[in-house]
């Protein structure tokens, strides 16, 4: 459990400095130095929960990726890791 962890994390300087929480995917990073430390989508800044609200309101994961330019599979897992937190 713990070296899964540790490969999960990007250090600097025996610092950690960015985590991928969502199974260590590099879709999704927590950077407290980008949206305040949120979950976001990492090549596109757009927080996880943006991305889950907007579909559940869209009704659409192919128009939210579509409104915030995010491809169908970073949307997908933002929607999945999201979901994850409501079950923990």
């Amino acid at each position: 459990m713990i070296d899964r962890t540790f490969k999960d994390l990007d250090l600097s300087d025996d610092i950690v400095t960015r985590w991928r929480p969502f199974r260590g995917k590099k879709s999704i990073v927590i950077d407290p130095q980008r949206a305040f430390g949120q979950p976001i989508a990492t090549l596109y800044g757009v927080p996880t929960i943006v991305l889950a609200e907007a579909t559940t309101a869209e009704g659409s994961i192919e128009r939210v990726s579509y409104l915030y330019d995010v491809p169908v599979p970073v949307v997908r897992d933002a929607i999945s890791f999201e979901n994850t937190l409501l079950v923990a």
